[in-house]
């Protein structure tokens, strides 16, 4: 067959032009689809890397915020096992006082407040100390003890000397009819008490004063009944350039809040701790003296 010829099957060359032309659009058209296809991969890529830069960025604020609240946190623990071991010791005191008669009273229409109790083997259980004098540690004879707390709110150590306060002791025997029993020593060791059924302590607008004793009975004599309307004050004494002040109440045959002395002898004036006359007449210095109060019980 003549290649020349039209019906030759050879491939016209406009037909190869035309089919080059188609390849090299497909080709290029390929070529930018891949390129958009990178481009897209390059954004995600891009978009990947600032996700894990933001997402290390919030591990490490985290991590940081960890170590904060890991250290608040032993800190809390230090503060935890503080506020136990002073719990601990708390209630380690409470019970030390508790076994030596001391714990917070709590009674309608007062603030709570430490007392002292006691049982009496002649009177009874369940005596809460309001005074007591044994060695002279507690200065009640300066006009600190006057102070506008010291005088109705008390001082010294409910396990040493002390005086409760003739606020709450007003507090108390305004509440109800309170008995008031006094234990008394001398250098001989000889003992001797005083007991009355109606013990009522006034207002600060009376001065404190002694309202009502009740009856007594005792072996020590009734040194205190003269008291009864009198105010509870800061009495005094000059001997040339000393001053000698007790608080206590007025025309009393006695004195428990007064100067305290460590040796056996007669009281030339009323400045000492005394209990009426009871060594031939005179008066004599007590070694220790113990005011105590207890809700009277009717039989």
């Amino acid at each position: 067959m003549n290649p020349e010829s039209p019906n030759s099957l050879a491939t016209p060359q406009g037909a190869l032009q035309e089919s080059n032309t188609d390849y090299e659009f497909l080709r290029s058209d390929s070529i930018s689809y891949d390129a958009r296809g990178i481009d897209d991969q390059n954004e995600k890529v891009q978009e990947l890397k600032n996700t894990i830069k933001k997402l290390r960025c919030k591990e490490r604020d985290t991590a940081e915020k960890i170590v904060k609240l890991n250290e608040k946190s032993l800190e809390y623990e230090c503060k935890l096992k503080e506020k136990d071991d002073k719990i601990a010791k708390l209630e380690s005191l409470i019970k030390l006082k508790e076994k030596k008669g001391i714990r917070i009273e709590r009674l309608p229409g007062l603030e709570d407040f430490e007392a002292a109790f006691e049982d009496l083997p002649f009177a009874g259980p369940e005596w809460m100390v309001i005074q007591r004098r044994i060695d002279g540690t507690v200065s009640f004879n300066s006009f600190t003890f006057m102070h506008s707390f010291w005088l109705p709110n008390g001082l010294g150590n409910h396990e040493g000397e002390f005086w409760l306060g003739c606020g709450t002791l007003h507090k108390l025997t305004s509440s109800r009819r309170y008995e008031l029993y006094i234990e008394l020593v001398d250098f001989d060791n000889h003992t001797g008490f005083a007991r009355y059924d109606n013990f009522v302590v006034g207002s600060e607008n009376v001065d404190y004063a002694l309202k009502s004793l009740g009856a007594y009975p005792g072996s020590a004599g009734d040194a205190m009944s003269g008291s009864v309307n009198e105010k509870f004050k800061h009495c005094e004494r000059h001997y040339a350039d000393l001053k000698k002040v007790w608080p206590w109440w007025a025309k009393s045959q006695c004195n428990l809040n007064g100067v305290y002395h460590s040796y056996k002898t007669d009281l030339a004036d009323k400045s000492g701790i005394w209990w009426g006359k009871s060594n031939m007449g005179k008066r004599c210095f007590l070694k220790t003296c113990k005011m105590l109060i207890r809700p009277y019980l009717t039989i």
